[in-house]
């Protein structure tokens, strides 16, 4: 019986020796695999700040170009009511 417990022992030995090799593979893979998902998402983060300064820089551009508009539409009323004034002096002095 103790020849055959030695046996016996060898084999769960082994099995784990097995089981155990395995696993540390698996880790490794794992392992890797993290650090994929890291340089990812340090990738991705950085493509994330690009595109925020580009949001940050079209907003910029609205900004200025609703100013220009405004500015223009301001001068716009203005050259209106001027050449409103200047025909109604103009009505005003062919009626005289």
């Amino acid at each position: 019986m103790n020849e055959e417990n030695k046996k016996l022992e060898e084999n769960i030995k082994r099995h784990i020796d097995v089981m155990l090799e395995k696993m540390r593979s698996d880790f490794e893979i794992f392992g890797e695999g993290l650090s994929d998902v890291s340089k990812k998402v340090d990738l991705l983060a950085e493509d994330m700040d690009y595109v925020k300064s580009e949001i940050v820089e079209i907003k910029d551009r609205f900004r200025e170009t609703d100013k220009m508009l405004d500015k223009k539409a301001e001068k716009g009323v203005a050259d209106n009511h001027e050449i409103r004034i200047v025909k109604l002096e103009n009505a005003v002095l062919a009626e005289a």
